[in-house]
């Protein structure tokens, strides 16, 4: 489970760095903003002055992009390539910007200096990282295809619907271990100043196998309360019914709100959880001692010598 102190310091560095909060929280909003805009506007050019379009101002409904691809070709195409697009830079400003996080939240560094020096890093363990998520998605597919064969010629339905949500629970369990993964090893980087994401990854899946529950015990408390923020959130924004000014004004300032907790929630995973494997025979130091010096304690270089996974660029205190 997870420790006590550890959650107090997560949260007390976390509140300390209140900057944070607001850096990501533009990060976030803008690019929302900015394709929502776009979206809508392409729906009133299309729709026109129908009741389904005004309906819509209530909130966005993404109802009406088969119509669009089935009525113009080139509509879609372009929407589709809006919404990669926006979603290929918001992945490069998301890994720009946790560098700088991790730097401020778990290594008492410079927000600024985090974000440089660790970009290149960070991009090369995501993408190591999304190859690792090829895995769980064979797995299910592999899962599908065995209720397919069991069930699929039956006549009841009953045991692939719940096979289906058993599939579920496996891959949602599969890539949440792949995500813990990754936060493991893009603390390590930050803390300790490394710059090889292979040897980063996977000591942090060798430290997942070696102690499951210790390591994935914190992550999954943080991940859970992370989705309760935003399922608190979703629900208070849609208790408010209508399309008047007043009703619509609480409504986004709600919105607003449950945007800056799920940050917050998010946020904080990563000073907890760096404080509660610290805390954990197999941690990693994140001190202000081993992060100023650029060092790492002798007795976790034999840690990593042991399984082969020593870094001979990283110094270690004599």
């Amino acid at each position: 489970m997870i420790n006590r102190e550890a959650f107090r310091e997560g949260v007390r560095r976390l509140n300390r760095a209140k900057r944070v909060w607001w850096v990501f929280y533009a990060a976030t909003t803008a690019p929302a903003l900015l394709i929502s805009a776009v979206l809508m506007s392409v729906a009133y050019s299309s729709l026109g002055h129908s009741l389904w379009a005004e309906r819509m101002a209530d909130n966005l409904d993404v109802s009406w992009l088969a119509e669009l691809a089935t009525k113009d070709e080139g509509i879609g195409v372009a929407i589709g390539a809006l919404i990669a697009g926006t979603a290929v830079l918001c992945t490069i400003v998301y890994i720009l910007l946790l560098g700088g996080a991790i730097e401020v939240l778990c290594a008492d560094g410079v927000f600024a200096f985090g974000c440089g020096t660790h970009f290149f890093p960070l991009m090369r363990l995501s993408l190591f990282a999304l190859l690792m998520c090829v895995g769980p998605v064979l797995i299910n597919h592999g899962l599908a295809a065995i209720g397919d064969g069991v069930w699929g010629a039956g006549l009841v339905r009953a045991p692939l619907i719940y096979w289906s949500w058993f599939r579920a629970a496996v891959l949602f369990c599969l890539l949440g271990g792949v995500n813990a993964a990754f936060e493991h090893a893009a603390i390590r980087l930050v803390v300790e100043r490394r710059r090889d994401a292979v040897r980063a990854l996977t000591a942090a899946l060798a430290a997942i196998i070696r102690r499951p529950i210790g390591m994935l015990a914190p992550y999954a408390i943080l991940v859970i309360l992370l989705l309760l923020v935003a399922a608190v959130g979703l629900s208070a924004s849609r208790m408010i019914p209508g399309t008047a000014i007043s009703a619509v004004a609480v409504t986004f300032l709600l919105q607003q709100v449950a945007v800056l907790g799920k940050i917050w929630a998010w946020l904080a995973c990563y000073p907890v959880l760096a404080a509660a494997w610290d805390l954990l025979p197999t941690g990693r130091p994140s001190g202000i001692c081993e992060t100023a010096l650029g060092c790492v304690p002798e007795k976790l270089v034999k840690e990593e010598a042991e399984i082969g996974l020593a870094d001979p660029n990283s110094r270690s205190f004599s």
